[in-house]
C-alpha cells in the first residue's frame, strides 16, 4: 500500500505548478516520513522485545511465586517506559542534526534562491526564508513555522505545511486519514488511480492527536 499510495500522491512537476506552500508539495516527503516512522517504531519495538526476552533472571535462593511474579511486572513496566523515551531520542537526534547544520529542504519548503543579473556579465545568488501563517512567521527567524494545509482553498483536515516537512508532519493530526470521504477527496485531486485506502481505526488513537 506505500508504493500505491505514494504513487497517487506523486507529481513530478508539482513544485512547478503549485506555490510553495500548496500541500501537494508537501505530500510525498511528509507521508514518506510518516512511512519511516511507522517502520521505525516498528524496529525499535521488535529489537527492544528480542533483548528483553533474552534476559534472565537468576537468584541464589528460591523465589515465592508473588515474588517472582513482582520483578516479573516491574520488568514490564520498565521496559513499556522505555520504548517511547528511546524512539524520541532517536527522532531528537534525526531533528537536531537537520535544524542544527541548517540543511535546506528538498522542496524548498524553509528558503528558496533569488538570482539577479547585477553587472550584466554575471548572476548573483541569494536564498530568502519561506514565511508561514499568513506572513507572520519567517523560517529565518523560527524553525516551527506552520501553516493549515490548503489545495485549491480546500482545508486538509488534520494537515499543516511549513519549514521542514519532518517537523510539520510532527506537529500535523491524521484526522484525514479517518474520514473515507476526506481520503477519497485526497485521491480525486491527485490521481485518477482506483485504489481502495481503509480509513485508520479511531479506536487505537484518538483522530486528533498530533503525530
Amino acid at each position: 500500500m506505500n508504493a500505491l499510495w505514494m504513487s497517487v500522491m506523486y507529481s513530478r512537476t508539482a513544485s512547478l505548478e503549485y506555490v510553495y506552500d500548496d500541500f501537494r508539495i508537501f505530500a510525498v516527503p511528509e507521508f514518506q516520513s510518516l512511512f519511516a516512522f511507522c517502520n521505525l517504531a516498528n524496529e525499535t519495538f521488535s529489537d527492544a522485545l528480542t533483548l528483553f526476552m533474552s534476559n534472565t533472571s537468576a537468584n541464589a535462593h528460591v523465589q515465592t511465586r508473588e515474588t517472582i511474579k513482582k520483578h516479573a511486572t516491574e520488568s514490564l513496566v520498565r521496559f513499556r517506559s522505555s520504548m517511547p523515551r528511546k524512539f524520541v531520542r532517536i527522532l531528537n537526534y534525526v531533528q537536531h542534526i537537520a535544524q542544527g547544520n541548517g540543511n535546506v529542504s528538498s522542496i524548498l519548503s524553509d528558503w528558496h534562491f533569488l538570482s539577479l543579473n547585477t553587472t550584466g556579465n554575471g548572476y548573483a545568488l541569494w536564498s530568502e526564508p519561506r514565511s508561514y501563517d499568513g506572513g507572520n512567521c519567517s523560517c529565518g527567524i523560527d524553525a516551527m513555522c506552520t501553516s493549515p494545509a490548503f489545495i485549491d482553498g480546500w482545508r486538509v483536515p488534520g494537515f499543516l505545511v511549513g519549514y521542514y516537512p519532518l517537523e510539520t508532519l510532527l506537529q500535523s493530526t491524521l484526522e484525514c486519514l479517518y474520514d473515507v470521504v476526506c481520503i477519497n477527496v485526497l485521491k480525486t485531486m491527485y490521481s485518477t488511480m482506483n485504489i481502495t485506502v481503509d480509513p485508520l481505526d479511531p479506536t487505537l488513537f484518538a483522530p486528533n492527536a498530533t503525530v
